[in-house]
This record gives structure tokens, C-alpha cells and sequence, in this order.
């Protein structure tokens, strides 16, 4: 099974010195060969730019293959970056999607990389705002400190991972 070998280790450090040590949030592979980096940016930090968003979605990506493997191997590899802070000033949207593609025909041709942003603040806090089932987690994550055992709100308990996640914290 290809995904049991790659390194699902958070720290990224291979061939670098300890200035460019990087850490991935959350790295994870999905049951079809999928790659996620998953960032949380509680503040906006001058590090975290497009360069820096860039080089954790490559080094995800590249790590992938060892020296002998095909590049047909290599799988979609998505960055998620959920963030405490509005990034984007110009769009109202709280869910970015970004993607590759042909500026003049708008289609895309390089399927293999997908940047998520997820601003947090531009997330109504009104349980009527949950739509989806990425609604819900946002709103999890953004007011489960609220939440007592017994007062976890039904639009959340529809989801079994919501409240497993709840009754891990």
C-alpha cells in the first residue's frame, strides 16, 4: 500500500537547515491517495504570505515521490488554511477556492493543486448560517467553547464527527 509509506510526520525537514524547518498543521492522506495540509493561523503574521502558502502546498506535494518513482504517482495534493483573520480584504466570501488555470479560457489544466482559505470571521455566528456540513465545523470551531456536554446544538449533533470531536475536547 503506497500511502502506509509516505511520511505522515508533521515536521518538514528533509534537506534543510534548522532555519527552514516548516511544520504542517494537520498532513493527511484520504482513502483515494488525496494529500491535505491542513494550516490554522490564529493571527496574521507577516510569515504567512503566498510564498509561505506555496511552499507547504510543494513540499507536500514533492514529498510524495523518492527517486526511481513515476510522476504519474503523484496524487492531488490540497492546502486547507483556516484562518482566524481576514486575508482576503476583497472578497466577501468566508471559503476561497484557488486553482490553476488559463487566464484568457478560464479552464483548467493542472488538476493536481487546490488552495482552500477558510477566514473565520467572515462566518455569521448565527446557527441559521449552517447549510453544509463545512458550516458546521466552522461554526465547531468557532464556538465550541461555548458549549457544555449538554448544551451542543442539534444543527451540530447531526454530524458523528462533530461530536466525537467534542467529546474529545
Amino acid at each position: 500500500d503506497r500511502a502506509s509509506e509516505i511520511n505522515l510526520n508533521p515536521e518538514n525537514k528533509r534537506g534543510y537547515s534548522h532555519r527552514h524547518l516548516s511544520i504542517l498543521d494537520i498532513n493527511a492522506i484520504s482513502t483515494n491517495g488525496r494529500k491535505y495540509n491542513i494550516q490554522i493561523q490564529i493571527t496574521d503574521k507577516t510569515y504567512f504570505n503566498q510564498r509561505a502558502i506555496l511552499y507547504y502546498w510543494s513540499k507536500l506535494y514533492t514529498s510524495q515521490l523518492s527517486a526511481g518513482d513515476l510522476f504519474s504517482d503523484l496524487k492531488k495534493t490540497i492546502s486547507i488554511n483556516i484562518l482566524n483573520f481576514d486575508y482576503f480584504a476583497d472578497e466577501p466570501d468566508y471559503h476561497n477556492v484557488f486553482k490553476l488555470l488559463n487566464v484568457k479560457s478560464h479552464q483548467s489544466y493542472f488538476e493536481d493543486m487546490e488552495l482552500h482559505f477558510i477566514e473565520l470571521n467572515k462566518f455569521g455566528t448565527d446557527l441559521d448560517h449552517i447549510k453544509t456540513a463545512l458550516d458546521r465545523w466552522i461554526t465547531f470551531l468557532k464556538k465550541v467553547h461555548h458549549y457544555e456536554k449538554n448544551t451542543l446544538p442539534q444543527e451540530l449533533k447531526r454530524d458523528p464527527a462533530i461530536v466525537k470531536a467534542f467529546e474529545t475536547l
